[in-house]
């Protein structure tokens, strides 16, 4: 992986003493990992990872001299594994993997400290199991939010939200012991000045690196094999490429596969990656062949006369779990359609055909392949390109009529922090190229005019001249307008709005919408109170999906409406502990715990479900509100009454928290 290159070359530049060794970390392979942190003088440490044979994979302990003093640091790697990692390795248990060598490292040294990927629970309890060692640093998951805390006298340091903050401790000798002194975060913000050496590695990292092309499909899906049939076109015509295919599916929660159709694909799927991994040099055949269609892979792998036996043993000994491997990287990458496109880890939008990939390389990389000369100009209409002219693609070459001209007014707020604007913009900009743009702002004269006239819920409003009727493409929008006086505007809900201005403003008043089930609830309440309840200024509603008046039979639905309810009720009438409440919540998200919950934050559960009982409108209430925002997603956070945005990452957050509007 170009990225994981790039990482440990950053990694090297930073000068680290010691870094544990993770289990995700050996997805990339263990001699691979070792080999280049080795030649990016990156200190990997773990002891309990080992090669088979019990040959030592990385150093099991490092000796650091700091201020006349020498400190051992060692590290152990989780063994419950959340992905598939490199099979020639074996993660042996920590704390006897640390008991073999606790003795000579204290020995060697005047302090020591453990760098424990094993998450804060178990972190823990290698406080009880070394209570000699000086510190404990977590680097897995956790639940607490300070940035360490004391457990048997070890001090057990946290790792920082998305690397946004790394703890600190300010430590004194004490005889013979290291005491904490003074701890806290320090922050990554925007502001943060960069690194130059860092900065100019990740600037001349594309000019470093070559494409890598990963093609994502389902085995027995057509259109994913139609892809196929371009994709090994276009790798044998242009041969210097770094390229692999892999497949979607799901791992259930007994561990068993599931693909969309059905099993006879998962079996199909296994033995591809048994050829991949047998016969790697007729690799590329066997997908040419498999591309054609109508045929199985054991039909291909029999006509290439490969031993169908061996395949067999491969698939029984290896196959699920290297397919499991394949799903849950999908899952991971959240790619569900086949055919999925990434080329440098982006996805192609276009339709997948060797002559566009080929094309697209050639642009980059004239002289790459001697195809590239007889590559056409176009493909279809859609890559002819020329402001205010229709283009066509006859006979793969461009072609250009005028286009029918018309006024595109768009009025927005000027100081949103997000402009959904720019993407409709762009978009009517695509397909009418005779689109003649003016954006106003609200504030404007002319933008009070506009609102006065045709009084819209929210902002961006938009407004097409009547000449659009005439304009090549118009049949695409037309069921999403709705006719006024001297135009055409959206329909309610078609395109997305940001900006409520007849809303009171409520200026610095931040509320997050979270939907108490998303996966990445946990995350996002972090990310909200992270320093000691810092941001305790912002309020948090649920979100659902459904209105809870009427009929649901998703008996997720109903749970998520269900907590929905505790959180407005807790906000109404214990808002001094809504707060713990979420940070409690968050340790297990979606949970049926709501007793305990309450119990540990000295909440009164049954005074809480009288209150419900009265308080019968409070979840339509909030539904009614739900609908007027129009808020559909699962994360969203409304600033001063009137501005909405759509959350789609913690990094996201976490920067819109850092802004001061």
């Amino acid at each position: 992986s170009q990225r994981t290159i790039k990482t440990l070359d950053g990694m090297g530049k930073i000068h680290y003493d010691a870094v544990a060794v993770g289990d995700d970390d050996l997805q990339f392979g263990a001699k691979w990992l070792a080999e280049n942190s080795r030649k990016y003088s990156v200190p990997l440490v773990s002891a309990n990872c080992f090669l088979s044979g019990n040959k030592k994979l990385f150093e099991p302990y490092i000796l650091v001299k700091k201020g006349g003093y020498t400190f051992a640091v060692t590290a152990v790697t989780s063994p419950e594994l959340l992905i598939e990692i490199d099979t020639s390795v074996t993660i042996k248990d920590p704390v006897k993997s640390l008991q073999s060598i606790w003795k000579e490292l204290v020995k060697k040294s005047d302090f020591q400290i453990i760098l424990s990927h094993l998450g804060q629970e178990k972190s823990i309890e290698l406080a009880d199991s070394f209570p000699d060692c000086d510190i404990i640093v977590n680097g897995h998951r956790k639940a607490d939010l300070q940035p360490y805390q004391m457990y048997n006298n070890v001090p057990v340091m946290q790792f920082g939200f998305l690397g946004k903050k790394i703890s600190h401790l300010d430590l004194e000798i004490s005889g013979n012991k290291l005491r904490p002194v003074d701890g806290g975060w320090l922050t990554v913000r925007p502001d943060t000045p960069e690194d130059t050496s860092l900065l100019y590695l990740l600037k001349n990292s594309e000019n470093l690196a070559c494409d890598v092309y990963e093609l994502y499909i389902m085995s027995q899906c057509p259109y994913g094999i139609e892809a196929l049939r371009e994709f090994t076109d276009f790798i044998q015509k242009f041969k210097n490429i770094q390229w692999d295919i892999h497949f979607i599916g799901s791992v259930n929660h007994d561990s068993t596969l599931s693909s969309l159709h059905g099993d006879e694909e998962v079996a199909d799927e296994m033995l591809w990656l048994a050829v991949k991994e047998l016969y790697h040099d007729q690799w590329l055949e066997f997908l040419k062949e498999c591309s054609r269609g109508n045929t199985t892979g054991v039909a291909v792998a029999q006509k290439m006369s490969l031993d169908i036996g061996k395949i067999g043993k491969w698939v029984a000994a290896n196959g699920a779990k290297r397919l499991q491997r394949e799903y849950n990287r999908s899952t991971r990458m959240d790619i569900k359609g086949s055919p999925t496109l990434l080329i440098n880890n982006i996805p192609l939008e276009n339709r997948i055909t060797s002559g566009r990939l080929g094309r697209s390389l050639c642009e980059k990389n004239p002289g790459s392949s001697l195809f590239c000369d007889s590559l056409p100009q176009c493909f279809d209409d859609s890559e002819c390109r020329q402001k205010g002219k229709i283009g066509l693609c006859v006979s793969g070459k461009c072609e250009f009529r005028d286009a029918v001209k018309f006024v595109f007014t768009v009025v927005a707020e000027d100081s949103t922090l997000q402009h959904p604007e720019d993407a409709v913009i762009s978009t009517t900009e695509e397909l009418f190229t005779g689109a003649e743009v003016k954006k106003i702002a609200r504030s404007s004269t002319q933008g009070q005019a506009i609102l006065k006239k045709y009084n819209p819920k929210a902002l961006p409003f938009y407004l097409f001249g009547n000449e659009i009727k005439q304009a090549y493409n118009f049949s695409t929008v037309e069921k999403g307008l709705v006719e006024q006086d001297d135009g055409l505007t959206f329909k309610d809900g078609v395109v997305p709005s940001n900006y409520f201005y007849k809303r009171y403003l409520h200026k610095g008043e931040r509320v997050v919408f979270i939907d108490p089930f998303f996966s990445k609830t946990p995350l996002i309440i972090e990310s909200i109170f992270f320093d000691s309840l810092k941001h305790n200024d912002i309020t948090v509603f649920p979100v659902f999906y459904n209105e809870p008046s009427r009929q649901i039979d998703d008996p997720l639905e109903k749970f998520r409406i269900e907590e929905a309810g505790r959180w407005l009720l807790l906000n109404n009438y214990f808002k001094s502990k809504f707060i713990h409440y979420l940070i409690e919540y968050s340790k297990n998200p979606g949970s049926s715990y709501f007793n305990r919950i309450c119990r540990n934050v000295g909440i009164d559960a049954d005074s809480l479900s009288e209150i419900a009982a009265k308080e019968t409108r409070i979840l339509q209430n909030h539904w009614n509100l739900l609908n007027e925002l129009n808020i559909t997603e699962p994360v969203v956070l409304m600033i001063n009454n009137r501005e909405k945005i759509v959350i789609k990452s913690e990094k996201e957050l976490f920067e819109y928290f850092s802004n001061k509007k």
